[in-house]
């Protein structure tokens, strides 16, 4: 009797373990930040936040407004503030900064900070990676940062000194009258 009553009680606590722990494996959370110049935040942000879930539904929420809950493969904005998120082993994320977008998976952890002209993404723990204007990929590995500019297209680094980028760095010269020399005439 005393050993049916123990088994009872370990299937009870293994459902409530599966029922209520286990989905908080699969979300995104946020983290606090410590960026110099920026308030220490306990699953804060500030600014405007959209996200954009897997599913295309964007939602809107604004400082002061309760975190909402970051599934994974969203969409993750933020406009004149701050956000640190954290991502989960198995998560996906697009960080989207004045329309550049950065992709991270599982275990990442990022610091995004935008103001009206200028972004930041400071990885704190993982890597990010993202496209520039010549289809070349990208990455910003931890603890590093990546500055991006509103109208300023993405660069990504070279990837080894000495390697050609296809592309004709010197300028074209274009003849004019000016830099003709003749030639005797016989």
């Amino acid at each position: 009797m005393y050993h049916r009553r123990v088994y009872s009680i370990l299937i009870i606590l293994l459902i409530f373990t599966l029922t209520f722990v286990a989905p908080a494996f699969a979300k995104i959370s946020i983290v606090p930040t410590n960026l110099p110049g920026i308030e220490s935040t306990t699953g804060d942000f500030a600014g405007t936040l959209v996200l954009t879930g897997p599913d295309g539904q964007i939602k809107i929420y604004e400082s002061g407004d309760a975190v909402p809950e970051i599934v994974s493969q969203s969409t993750i904005e933020i406009f004149d503030g701050h956000i640190s998120v954290a991502l989960q082993e198995g998560d996906k994320a697009t960080f989207s900064l004045l329309g550049n977008e950065f992709k991270a998976e599982n275990e990442t952890e990022v610091t995004l900070i935008c103001g009206v002209n200028d972004c930041k993404i400071v990885v704190r723990k993982g890597l990010v990676s993202y496209t520039d204007e010549t289809g070349q990929v990208g990455t910003v590995k931890a603890p590093d940062e990546f500055q991006v500019f509103l109208g300023k297209p993405l660069t990504a680094e070279p990837t080894a000194e000495g390697e050609t980028t296809g592309f004709n760095l010197e300028p074209e010269v274009v003849p004019d009258s000016r830099n003709i020399e003749s030639s005797p005439s016989s």
